[in-house]
This record gives structure tokens, C-alpha cells and sequence, in this order.
């Protein structure tokens, strides 16, 4: 997604941001699921959602999305790739 590569600078910047991962879903492809890791949860909400940043993270990607993003927080695990 060409889109999403553009404002990816926008959150890799971002205080307390550790990683993340863009996956489509295998059943439903046109469903993307974002996942990112931060440092604590002050990081993203208030810190990124309240910037200037997060604000022209969500107009880059406005016009892909079809409703409004699911939000919710985990806790606990990492994410593991096994090649």
C-alpha cells in the first residue's frame, strides 16, 4: 500500500514507537490490520493521537479506508517471525 509507505515517517518518529506490522487479511483482502508497538500507552493515546503528526497520518490514508478505524489497546506478548 503506496499510501501507507508515505506516512510512514510520521510514526516512526514518534515518541515511544517500537515497531509495527501491516498485514492483509488472507480471507478478507481488502481488510488491513495495523499493529504497532509502543513503548507505553501514554506513548499513543494521548501523545500520537493528540500531534500535528497523527493528524497527516490520518489524511494520507483517509481516502483508503471505508469506516472509521478500530482502536484497541493489548497488552503483554511480542510479535516473532519465524523464517
Amino acid at each position: 500500500m503506496q499510501a501507507f509507505e508515505s506516512v510512514v515517517p510520521l510514526l516512526t518518529r514518534a515518541q515511544g514507537y517500537r515497531g509495527h506490522v501491516l498485514a492483509r487479511g488472507i480471507e478478507t483482502p481488502k481488510v488491513f490490520n495495523l499493529i504497532v508497538l509502543w513503548r507505553s500507552l501514554a506513548d499513543h493515546t494521548p501523545a500520537f493521537e493528540a500531534s500535528e503528526d497523527h493528524e497527516e497520518f490520518m489524511r494520507g490514508i483517509q481516502a483508503y479506508l471505508s469506516e472509521e478505524p478500530t482502536v484497541y489497546h493489548l497488552e503483554g506478548g511480542d510479535l516473532a517471525a519465524n523464517d
